[in-house]
């Protein structure tokens, strides 16, 4: 899937559905959050913008072409749609949550709890691109018996897969881009949900 599938309400939270169906749900009156979607949303856009530009480069003259040219072109043209349309709605989205921000004096702040205070450690660790110090976080803080517990390993994982097909070159680019900020997103929406009842007892 694309982010043109991404939903912004009118309560500021973004949603979107995995590849798998599930729903993801995303605070985006907290502070924190809003910095991190909009990173994750304008750093999809610099991968997009390349791409538009590369095509519209590349066929700028083309005239006439060979059998062969015309599908490629035909290829290339429908994909370049599809990441335009992506990028309206991305522009979309970060405008509006600048405004909203902008205009708002209400936004959620963490309380200074000591899960509160953790969960800032976390999505920090999300905004840095620290997945490996997050891991260990939520392995000595996060109770094995919590629901999020294994959707948390599930995710790092995928954070793991990711990065070693990408050593490898055994995904596309485009699909590297989309994925990574899926597994980013869902990692904060997962922040998000956390309780003191989630946390090992020594936390709490």
């Amino acid at each position: 899937m694309n982010f043109d599938q991404f939903e912004l309400n009118n309560n500021g939270n973004l949603s979107f559905q995995t590849d798998s169906g599930k729903s993801i749900n995303i605070n985006g009156n907290d502070i924190n959050n809003r910095e991190i979607i909009r990173g994750v949303l304008n750093s999809r856009l610099d991968f997009i913008n390349p791409q538009i530009g590369d095509f519209k480069e590349r066929f700028s003259e083309a005239v006439s072409m060979t059998p062969i040219e015309r599908a490629e072109f035909d290829f290339f043209k429908l994909r370049v749609t599809h990441l335009e349309k992506e990028k309206s709605s991305l522009l979309n989205i970060v405008s509006e949550l600048k405004t909203s921000s902008d205009n708002s004096n209400q936004l959620a702040v963490v309380k200074h709890t000591k899960l509160g205070s953790l969960k800032i450690k976390m999505k920090t660790m999300v905004k840095d691109s620290e997945i490996k110090k997050l891991y260990n976080v939520v392995d000595e803080n996060v109770s094995q018996d919590s629901r999020l517990y294994n959707q948390f390993v599930a995710n790092f994982s995928s954070y793991g897969r990711l990065n070693s097909e990408d050593r490898t070159g055994t995904i596309p680019r485009n699909d590297f881009s989309i994925s990574l900020n899926h597994v980013t997103l869902s990692l904060l929406s997962l922040i998000d949900e956390l309780k003191k009842d989630d946390l090992k007892t020594e936390s709490n």
